[in-house]
């Protein structure tokens, strides 16, 4: 048995309903297959790659040792 839930697509009746409520609001609009190909991307998604990689530390690195608290605090 199968964990995914069954998709339902929408009846013909349904999809006509959903395109005039589509049609109707004017702060959306349907993009042209045209406009689809003019669009760019913006860039890569996420967070930066780092310029150089870095080697982990042990937390007692991090520590001074003789008050117990992080470094340059």
């Amino acid at each position: 048995m199968s964990t995914k839930p069954e998709i339902i697509m929408p009846t013909d009746e349904e999809d006509a309903a959903i395109n005039r409520g589509i049609a109707a609001d004017p702060d959306t609009f349907e993009v042209s297959t045209e406009g689809i190909k003019k669009m760019k991307r913006l860039g890569q998604r996420g967070r930066p790659r780092a310029e150089s990689k870095s080697t982990p530390r042990s937390r007692s690195e991090n520590r001074d040792d003789s008050v117990g608290r992080p470094v340059g605090r």
